[in-house]
């Protein structure tokens, strides 16, 4: 298995896992624009979508872990930074879809995550943890290979 740091994030995983060629939807929808998450968490989903490394680097506390729960990986924010080229490369214009999940307690949200590619879609639930307009952890988990109802 390589090291962390050329590990990529679970969208890469998806992709690779999933798709057949790394040819995608145009990212567009309500991913960047839903005004009912939080700004740290939209402007997380606005940064992904247009690999925007000083976006993500910016919400992301310095100490920011991401958590790909169905992969058993933890990544620091170095390390989530570094996986970006390579989800751009494997995942350009993929259209990502959000809407907000259930409180998960002071400072945390959940978001239902609908990744739509041209032969499948899969569905995960994020949840984020902010201090301030940070983002300090992210856990990843894949709920479904299809975004029934989305």
């Amino acid at each position: 298995m390589p090291p962390l740091t050329k590990m990529p994030t679970p969208f890469i995983w998806v992709a690779a896992a999933l798709l057949t060629n790394a040819a995608v939807l145009p990212m567009t929808g309500p991913a960047a624009a839903n005004g009912d998450l939080p700004a740290p968490v939209q402007t997380w989903y606005g940064a992904l979508g247009a690999v925007d490394r000083s976006a993500l680097e910016d919400v992301l506390a310095d100490d920011a872990r991401i958590d790909l729960r169905d992969l058993g990986i933890v990544q620091t924010r170095d390390e989530f930074l570094d996986s970006l080229d390579a989800w751009a490369e494997a995942n350009k214009n993929a259209e990502i879809l959000t809407r907000p999940g259930k409180a998960t307690g002071n400072n945390a949200i959940a978001v239902e995550v609908c990744y739509r590619f041209p032969s499948n879609e899969v569905l995960f639930e994020e949840t984020f943890e902010l201090t301030g307009e940070k983002i300090t952890r992210s856990v990843q988990q894949q709920l479904s290979e299809n975004c029934e109802g989305f």
